[in-house]
């Protein structure tokens, strides 16, 4: 199994605001205006990125107005946990082992506060990806430590 560093030199991943390393590999160049009010402003239809974990690294927890797609590629298991807004938590298992509860995607609702985390001390490397995407060089967001 390639390594973290091995990864984000190849892939040239930078550091994301939430936690880890990520880079944006495609941005649709059609922006949706007129939105509903719980999108502040236009929006790209939708945005993909590359983002990696490594041991001790989380994903803090944050919120997005749009579904958000993650779709597992290569290392450890990664466990992303997710908040509906009626306070239901709902854990969700990235990985390969299919037979003891893992996927190769999963889908986050918008409005639902999510964070994620490795299972293990080896990296992962997932996509994300989103509809109506506000864009991860304008993330801001508040932020608690997953732990």
């Amino acid at each position: 199994m390639k390594t973290a560093e091995y990864w984000i030199e190849k892939l040239g991943l930078e550091s994301h605001v939430e936690g880890g390393a990520f880079k944006e590999v495609y941005r649709s160049p059609l922006v949706l205006n007129n939105l509903p009010a719980t999108f502040k402003g236009d929006r790209n239809a939708y945005t993909a990125i590359y983002f990696l974990l490594k041991n001790g690294d989380f994903s803090a927890f944050h919120r997005i107005a749009s579904d958000e797609g993650w779709h597992f590629y290569e290392g450890t298991s990664l466990t992303v946990y997710e908040i509906e807004e009626n306070g239901n938590l709902i854990t969700h298992h990235l990985g390969r082992d299919i037979e003891n509860g893992q996927s190769f995607q999963t889908t986050i609702k918008a409005g639902s506060w999510f964070g994620s985390r490795c299972d293990d001390e080896k990296a992962m490397i997932y996509q994300s990806t989103q509809e109506l995407s506000l864009g991860y060089g304008r993330l801001r967001n508040k932020c608690k430590r997953l732990r």
